[in-house]
Order: C-alpha cells, then structure tokens, then sequence
C-alpha cells in the first residue's frame, strides 16, 4: 500500500499547458515583431504575460516535486538578477533599469519549459545539469546584444554588442578616438590692464611751464574732458511670449497669431542642414 505522496510523486510531468504558453510566447514575443513591426510595442506586454502564465503553470499544475517548483522559481529570479550585471549598459540601464528583468524572464521562462520536455526522464544529477544549461541558454542571447532605445512602434532597436554605436562611427569619420581623445583645455581670454597716467617728471614739468613754446601765438586752450557717453536708452519691458510650460495660460495655446495654411502660396523653405551622424 502507497502513501498518496509516494503516487503524486510518480505521476508524470503535466506538460501540455507549458508548452503551450511557450509556443505562444514565441510566436507572440518574438516572431510578430519581425512579422508585424507596427505591433513590436505588444509584443513585450503578451510576453510577460505568457511568462507569467508559465510560472503559475510551473507553481500549480506542473505536477513537479514541491523542491523543484520552489527551486526553478528561486533559480530564474537569481538568474535575472545576476544577468543584469553581465549585459551590455544600454540593456541594465534601459527601461528604468528594469529592460533586463523584461527581457530575460520571458526567454528563462521558455528554457523551464524546454528543460522540463527534455530533462523529464534524466537521472537527478543529469536534470540538475540540464537545469544550469537552460539558464545559460536562458540569459545568453541578452549578453550577446546591445540595443539603441525604442522606436515608435515600441520596437528595441537592437544590435550586436559588439558593433559600433553612430556616435562611435561618427567619431570614426572624423578621425577621433573617443577613448583616446582629450578635450582641449580652455584658456580664458587675456585681460589688458587699462592704461595708467603718468607724471612727468619734475624738470620737465618745470621748464614746460615757464619757457613758452617758440613762435607760438596762440592762446592756451584748457584742456575739456570728454563728456561721458550717454546711458543707452532705457528698452521697454515687453511680456514673455512663451512664459512657462504649454504657454501662459498652460494650455498649449498660441493666442494672437495667424498662420497661413495655404502651403502652395509661400511653401516652406530649409533655413539650415547639418549633418548629425549616421
């Protein structure tokens, strides 16, 4: 006669609802913003989703041992957090800081799946081996990428990580290293001390002012000084435009002006270009 726990613990792995979450997680998380760009923004929203519905699968109808449910949830979160040291910056800092745990616990949610399909008839040493492989095969994609933000659509912009940022290849156009270069110091401006009057000295002085000048018949004249230019006029105060945020009245309303709308009569014309990178 069996204990009720000794017969819980022989009945096979339930797999089917797993599975199933999986492939929908891929199809949904991964494959459609490939097919359907304008949807990449929902794809991460059906991914946490579908990891979600893995993880309470795993926790409730798995039919798994207690010790391995617990372990396999305790594994992935220590799994994402340790991850989050090993990605490229672009990926631990984006999102709030929050882009790692978005993006591996989908893909460690697909590795639990796939360890239980294949690791289900394995000895216990061979599950526990199995287990560390799809972790690894879990966080690896996310150490090998980089990503240059959001589109529009929501979609990462990613990259390998390895390959050059625009502003490392705009560097590169111009010759410069960012790693090597140094910004030139700033050298401020000369200051010319004003000009300091001088006596004369006292013998010059002297016979200056008791031989007058040969053959000079006219008066002395007193020496003016020069009146001081006149203070710049006073400009009348005008009201800020454009105060504060969304404009005087908050709203983001521009009152008082007209604009023509018939763009054939005086189209549009480019005031200025520069070249801002790749």
């Amino acid at each position: 006669m069996t204990s009720d726990r000794t017969v819980s613990s022989s009945r096979p792995l339930r797999l089917w609802p797993g599975v199933a979450a999986a492939i929908l997680l891929v199809l949904g998380g991964y494959v459609m913003p490939v097919v359907a760009p304008h949807y990449a923004g929902l794809s991460f929203i059906v991914s946490a989703a579908l990891a979600l519905v893995v993880i309470l699968w795993w926790l409730i109808f798995s039919r798994a041992r207690w010790y391995e449910r617990i372990g396999a949830i305790v594994l992935i979160a220590a799994a994402a957090f340790a991850e989050k040291y090993v990605v490229h910056p672009s990926i631990s800092g984006g999102g709030m800081g929050n882009m790692a745990y978005i993006l591996v616990v989908p893909t460690l949610s697909v590795a639990l799946v796939a360890w239980g399909l294949v690791s289900r008839r394995l000895s216990p040493g061979a599950r526990l081996a199995a287990a560390a492989a799809a972790v690894v095969l879990g966080c690896l994609p996310w150490t090998l990428l980089r990503t240059g933000g959001i589109s529009g659509e929501g979609q990462s912009d990613l990259h390998w990580r390895w390959s050059m940022t625009p502003e490392e290849r705009l560097l590169a156009q111009s010759g410069e290293d960012p790693k090597t270069a140094v910004p030139a110091p700033s050298v401020p401006p000369a200051t010319v001390p004003p000009p300091v009057a001088t006596a004369p000295p006292p013998a010059a002085a002297t016979a200056a002012s008791t031989t007058p000048p040969p053959e000079s018949k006219a008066p002395a004249v007193a020496a003016k000084a020069e009146p001081a230019a006149p203070a710049a006029a006073a400009v009348p105060a005008r009201p800020a435009e454009w105060p504060g945020f969304r404009g005087p009245e908050r709203d983001g309303v521009i009152r008082g002006l007209q604009i023509a709308s018939d763009w054939s009569q005086s189209p549009p014309e480019r005031m200025w270009r520069h070249d801002v990178g790749p």
